[in-house]
């Protein structure tokens, strides 16, 4: 599949309300092409994970992980709202982080470390504010979990 009918499927997701060219739509269309990308790279890491001798607990948590993050595109599609659905894939994200970390043994595991992604993720995707609460999130699970 060419990269450009992969671009033209993820459009397909963005909501109609967004005009196309604006800034709003290719945030919609960055949040639709990070979500394919979970759904494929989550099971792989979840396989590598078994492979490697991980728990079962983990694997699964990056699984769910994945297939969460591939219902965004049909969240983002029926709900219209932008901020709701990359919203969805920061608690996804961050949840997958604290669950791997408390399963590993929290601080000072690695998986610990990549919680910080979630609000440059704001960031990068326009949700200030979002950024804001996610990195006190991040600031509350480094005081509880070390």
């Amino acid at each position: 599949m060419q990269l450009s009918s992969i671009v033209s499927l993820a459009d397909r997701f963005v909501p109609g309300h967004l005009k196309a060219g604006s800034e709003e739509f290719r945030r919609g269309r960055i949040l639709v092409l990070l979500s394919f990308c979970g759904f494929v790279w989550g099971p792989v890491f979840a396989l590598v994970f078994v492979l490697v001798g991980a728990s079962l607990e983990v694997a699964t948590a990056l699984l769910l992980s994945g297939f969460t993050i591939a219902a965004i595109p049909l969240i983002l599609r029926t709900s219209g709202s932008l901020s709701m659905s990359a919203n969805v894939l920061f608690a996804t994200l961050f949840a997958t982080v604290v669950g791997v970390s408390v399963v590993r043994g929290g601080y000072p595991v690695s998986a610990l470390m990549w919680s910080i992604s979630v609000p440059m993720l704001a960031v990068f995707l326009g949700q200030r504010r979002a950024a804001g609460v996610w990195l006190l999130a991040v600031a509350g699970k480094y005081a509880i979990l070390g």
